[in-house]
């Protein structure tokens, strides 16, 4: 049966669709790179040197940093990262 590669996970093909079989094995350097503009947040997580997410959120006047917080957490999960797999992070502005 084929396999394929799809967020951090190795899932292969059967007649009911994709079953996630095992997670990929993961270099132990995975960093969040954030970038704070003045109307929006950039970030990306690398796995080593791989790019595996680009994404950015909004800036809102009144967001608390528990806002930002949940939205960042919302879009790792999204793409499947676990936040505890993060290992180190920089920000800049």
């Amino acid at each position: 049966m084929p396999e394929i590669l799809a967020a951090g996970r190795i899932h292969r093909y059967n007649e009911y669709g994709y079953t996630a079989l095992k997670p990929k094995k993961r270099v132990k350097n995975m960093l969040l790179a954030a970038n704070i503009g003045n109307s929006e947040l950039a970030f990306g997580v690398f796995d080593g040197d791989r790019l595996i997410l680009s994404a950015s959120i909004a800036n809102r006047l009144n967001a608390t940093k528990y806002d930002y917080a949940v939205n960042l957490l919302q879009v790792l999960h999204l793409h499947s990262i676990h936040s505890d797999s993060l290992d180190a992070g920089f920000l800049s502005s």
